[in-house]
């Protein structure tokens, strides 16, 4: 095997065996083999959310996106957009999903889009998503250019950063994110 191949190997086994993982997130040894055979024999196809399914887990105040409809939801949206890849099986973003969906119906009136995505198939190119989740604050004018998120997971630390950040000052709050 060539080293390059070894090492999209072990980049794709990373990314793409959540389907072969068992409940206690072992994977064992005849899913491994399994992956490495269809690797080698192109037979891996990548793990890809469409936009009917990511609709059927999304809900509320929150946009859904999948890559086939990205540009849509993120890109041609004409507004600020804040971007959570998460992981289905992540508790971390588990934990964030009821505070998300709060920023989403908080900001619903706002010039201010809030939309998740499954990270766990493929992302747009110019999203690094390496850990979950993932947020990218995308402002309207500068799309090419997503700022990864870094603050705090609360509620209000989110205002905050979107009264701050948002390229038109939010209606119902200042730039310090207080409430008008």
């Amino acid at each position: 095997m060539r080293p390059n191949k070894l090492v999209v190997l072990l980049f794709l086994s990373c990314t793409c065996l959540a389907k072969e993982r068992k409940r206690d997130n072992h994977l064992e040894l005849e899913a491994l083999y399994k992956f490495i055979v269809g690797f080698l024999n192109s037979k891996i196809e990548p793990n890809v959310v469409d936009s009917k399914r990511a609709r059927a887990t999304g809900g509320g105040h929150v946009a859904v996106a999948a890559l086939n409809n990205f540009e849509d939801v993120v890109t041609n949206n004409g507004k600020d957009t804040l971007v959570e890849f998460f992981a289905p099986w992540c508790p971390y973003c588990k934990e964030l999903a009821p505070v998300y969906e709060e920023l989403g119906e908080k900001l619903r009136d706002e010039d201010v889009a809030i939309v998740k995505m499954d990270g766990t198939g493929e992302v747009p190119s110019n999203y690094a998503v390496r850990q979950y989740p993932t947020l990218y604050w995308v402002p309207k004018d500068s799309k090419s250019s997503p700022v990864r998120y870094e603050g705090g997971r609360e509620l209000n630390d989110f205002v905050k950063y979107i009264a701050e950040h948002a390229t038109s000052e939010l209606k119902g709050y200042d730039r310090k994110g207080n409430p008008k």
